[in-house]
Order: structure tokens, then C-alpha cells, then sequence
């Protein structure tokens, strides 16, 4: 039975894809992590569904059997429906996912009244895809949406954990804010929901909570559309009886378009396996 295709423009769908892992621990994944052309949060819609299709197809000649676009910004500009029927396999999103989230954020925390304020990309800011689905879903809630270019490039060189990183979260979503329209438009003794949503931000989460404390004393929650993902998927497979019913040893495979090689790429693909705690073998290897 073929594995599970997992996709994002840079080592920080491997966060994905180990809670995929935990959830579903008899499939095989295979991961391919576009980190020659990161970051695709500024690049141009066009062009990341240009390289979301051509990600796709590769994958699908590794013998997949469903596909998660663990990247945000892609799964904010492709038309999942309409690549779901071009792959003949089922396809999953972050969008759907990070909304999913924010709704069991609420349920636990019993409030029905929050404030959700988005953390992501130029790009996926730009596409209203977060703004829109949480419309749909939550059609009284205040939202927000702010763009944190500068988050991607510091993870990917190692800072999440920085001591200055709580000061640049700060300067960062007051840039952004300043930007885009006042947190005047929340409540401000509400409960705030942020869903962070990139790939590469749970990685930083500690430093963006320390940041939030910064510029408000409102109470606040952090969430990501990971492991809700992997509940979409377990969901569907078992619905279609694609489920691996054998238990064996999990060896998954991180394909890499840049240089593999580089002790740099590994420890930053290890590192995003690692914080969320992936479970089996993970070995890594050139794309090419």
C-alpha cells in the first residue's frame, strides 16, 4: 500500500509531518521539502502553484496514496479540489486544518466570543484564504490577520529560540498591525485565539507567546492546523479503507531539492521533526 506524500516549501512541513506520525504511525510518509526555493510566502500566487503542481506530480511518482500541502502559503492559492481530481488521490490543505483548530481551541476553552487573529505569510495573508474560511465558520467572531515575513528566514537560521527573538516577535506584529488595521478592532478583554499559520511558526512558538506578553496583558492561545490535519486524514483513509492495518517499523523519507548533504539542512530538518515529536526512522535525501 503506498505511503503518504507530504509537501511544503521548506524543511517546516516535517512539522507536519510528524504529527502525522504520531496519529497515524503504521503509514510510511514521504516528504519532500522544497528548500532550494524557500520562503514561498513572498513569491507570487502564480508561481507557487506552479511549483505546488510540479511538487505534486513528484510526489505522486514516489507511490503515494494521498498528499498533504503541509505549506500554508500553497494551500492558500491551489484549488485543492481541482488537484485532488488531476492526482485521482485524496489531497489535503492547511487552510481547512488551522480553521478546524481555532474550533477546538473554542469548545476547550468554552468561549464562544473570541477574538482570532491570523499569523502568516505576505502570500497567505494576501490570499484571504484563512480570512474567508474563518468567515464561513465563524461569522460573528473579530479577526485579524497579520503578515510576519521575517518569522520564516529567522527559523530557518536557527534563531527561535534567540533571546532577542520575544523583542522581534514584538516589532514585528506592531509593523504588521500598523500596517494592516488597529487591534482597536478587537475586543480588548476578550480571549485571543492565534493561529499560527506557517509551518515554520510553532517552531518559534515560545519566543511569539514571550513576544504577545509584550504587547498585551489579555489572555491569549497559540494554535496550529498540525495535528488537526492528521485527524482529517486518519478520517478520510479510514472512510476509504486506506489505512495500513500492518504494524511494522516506520521509515519515512524527507526528499530535499537543495543539497542534503549540508549539515545545515539536516539539522534544520531534524530540528522540525524532532519539536513535534516524530516518531520512526527519518531518512534524508536528495530530490534530485
Amino acid at each position: 500500500m503506498g505511503g503518504i506524500g507530504v509537501f511544503d516549501s521548506g524543511m517546516g512541513g516535517l512539522d507536519v509531518a510528524a504529527a502525522l506520525s504520531k496519529t497515524l504511525p503504521n503509514e510510511r510518509l514521504v516528504y519532500l521539502g522544497d528548500n532550494a526555493r524557500v520562503p514561498y510566502g513572498t513569491k507570487s500566487a502564480s508561481m507557487v502553484r506552479t511549483y505546488t503542481h510540479e511538487a505534486a506530480h513528484w510526489l505522486l511518482q514516489h507511490n503515494i496514496k494521498a498528499l498533504v500541502i503541509a505549506c500554508n502559503t500553497a494551500s492558500a492559492v491551489v484549488d485543492m479540489t481541482a488537484l485532488e481530481r488531476e492526482l485521482e488521490i485524496p489531497v489535503f490543505g492547511m487552510i481547512e486544518a488551522g480553521v478546524q483548530a481555532c474550533a477546538e481551541q473554542i469548545i476547550s476553552q468554552g468561549d464562544v466570543d473570541p477574538n482570532i487573529v491570523i499569523l502568516a505569510t505576505p502570500g497567505t495573508v494576501r490570499s484571504n484564504a484563512y480570512q474567508e474560511a474563518l468567515i464561513n465558520r465563524f461569522p460573528k467572531l473579530s479577526q485579524l490577520a497579520i503578515a510576519c515575513p521575517i518569522f520564516v528566514p529567522l527559523v530557518e537560521m536557527g534563531w527561535e529560540n534567540h533571546s532577542l527573538m520575544p523583542q522581534l516577535v514584538e516589532a514585528q506584529l506592531t509593523e504588521g498591525q500598523r500596517k494592516q488595521q488597529p487591534w482597536a478592532n478587537l475586543a480588548s478583554t476578550k480571549h485571543t485565539i492565534y493561529l499560527l499559520g506557517c509551518t515554520h511558526y510553532p517552531m518559534m512558538r515560545d519566543s511569539i507567546i514571550m513576544g504577545l506578553n509584550r504587547l498585551h496583558q489579555t489572555p491569549f492561545s497559540c494554535v496550529d492546523g498540525a495535528q488537526s490535519v492528521a485527524f482529517l486524514l486518519k478520517s478520510r483513509l479510514g472512510k476509504l479503507a486506506l489505512l495500513n492495518q500492518k504494524v511494522g517499523p516506520n521509515r519515512h523519507t524527507a526528499y530535499l531539492t537543495d543539497d542534503p548533504n549540508s549539515t545545515t539542512a539536516v539539522e534544520l530538518a531534524l530540528r522540525f521533526w524532532r519539536k513535534r515529536g516524530g516518531l520512526g526512522e527519518l531518512t534524508i535525501q536528495s530530490a534530485s
